[in-house]
């Protein structure tokens, strides 16, 4: 159970980490 709680983590962070990335781009072809 543990590595799976590890793998959500890590699929988490990763997602967040596009979903940021995604964002900074759309705000800079807004400004």
């Amino acid at each position: 159970c543990e590595r799976e709680s590890e793998r959500g983590r890590r699929l988490a962070e990763s997602g967040y980490q596009t979903l940021d990335e995604i964002m900074r781009k759309r705000s800079i072809r807004v400004q």
